[in-house]
């Protein structure tokens, strides 16, 4: 599944509209997240509910081994 991203400003931030924060991250989006975030500095996600187990997967996506 591709991701919906809207530019906030011309050179800083971005707007996705498609995780739902209530199921696991697909495994092959992570890296769509890790490059978005590399690219615009902030992602939005806006009117999500967030528990704590979601915050933490999300999170996880930007966590690489050291």
């Amino acid at each position: 599944m591709a991701l919906t991203v809207a530019p906030i400003r011309a050179r800083f931030g971005a707007q996705e509209a498609d995780l739902d924060f209530t199921r696991s991250i697909p495994d092959e989006m992570r890296s769509d997240l890790q490059n978005l975030l590399d690219t615009h500095g902030l992602l939005l996600s806006r009117g999500q509910p967030i528990t704590a187990d979601s915050e933490n997967d999300l999170v996880g996506s930007f966590l690489t081994a050291v």
